[in-house]
């Protein structure tokens, strides 16, 4: 059997932990950019994810020592693996308020976030955005600390393209740790990637909020467009990505949409929004 092993604390500091060098590789795949050497663990911990063989070629995967549904194919193992660890993850950083949501850093070092449901094109717009120079905090989970709730932290995961946005960046064709495995949930394939692969040392582990993009796919639209987004409906367009709802993070989002910019981005091609952000200004 080999086993990973996750840590994180309330300063957003995450990895893993792999007991088994045949596993460095999946392991990376996985969530190369929170990947670490950090070995540290009691011999006696349990770990958070195993996988053992299983007969017919099968992966039976375990959850803290737990077997996770029946033994699957290994594509199938990968991608309930990928899921796995990320709900393991907010389970240990239960301390801090989680949103749904993507994040980037502009050059002045304020973040920016990127929220809306599934397909909306967050992790296009924060790839978008990185191959114009901006850094990244997330494309997946936003963390914030209660008591500091326009300072956001940054939680490294590798980010997932799904494949009809693949022709988009083909800079991500042959990256180091690159994965495409079947999505059943999404119906889609997903190219897991590394974005310290893609753009090295451009992490940001936090950053003051500055504004909000709500990412709007359009298949018919020509130039992105965007259009300021008043209090209450911003609010109501972030509290579906909450990841536990409370009266806190209702708090927060409140906050959020009544003291920064929040527009709406419609688009058709996201590699177009850069230049029409540099060229409109309309965070002014």
């Amino acid at each position: 059997m080999s086993r990973l092993f996750l840590y994180a604390n309330l300063d957003a500091t995450v990895g893993l932990r792999v007991d088994d060098p045949t596993l460095d590789a999946l392991a990376g795949d996985l969530h190369s950019a929170a990947l670490s050497s950090v070995a540290d663990c009691p011999p006696d911990a349990e770990a958070d994810l195993a996988w053992s063989d299983a007969k017919d070629d099968l992966v039976q995967i375990s959850l803290r020592g737990e077997a996770w549904e029946t033994p699957m194919a290994a594509a199938d193992a990968f991608f309930q693996s990928e899921n796995l660890l990320t709900r393991l993850f907010c389970s240990k950083l239960a301390g801090l308020l989680q949103l749904h949501a993507a994040a980037v850093a502009d050059d002045a070092g304020r973040a920016w976030l990127i929220c809306g449901p599934s397909r909306a094109g967050k992790t296009s717009l924060a790839l978008s955005l990185m191959l114009e120079g901006w850094n990244w905090l997330t494309d997946e989970l936003v963390l914030v600390d209660e008591a500091a709730p326009t300072r956001l932290k940054g939680f490294k995961r590798n980010f997932n393209l799904k494949e009809p946005s693949w022709p988009l960046f083909p800079e991500t064709d042959q990256l180091p740790h690159r994965r495409e495995s079947w999505s059943g949930h999404h119906q889609a394939n997903i190219r897991f990637i590394d974005p310290e692969a893609l753009k090295p040392d451009s992490f940001v582990p936090e950053a003051d909020l500055a504004g909000i993009l709500l990412p709007a796919y359009s298949e018919d639209g020509d130039s992105p467009v965007f259009e300021k987004t008043p209090g209450m409906a911003a609010t109501q367009a972030l509290l579906p990505e909450v990841t536990a709802p409370s009266a806190s993070m209702v708090s927060v989002i409140a906050g959020w949409a009544r003291d920064v910019p929040v527009l709406r981005v419609t688009y058709n091609n996201p590699r177009e929004i850069p230049a029409s952000l540099r060229e409109s200004h309309p965070f002014d």
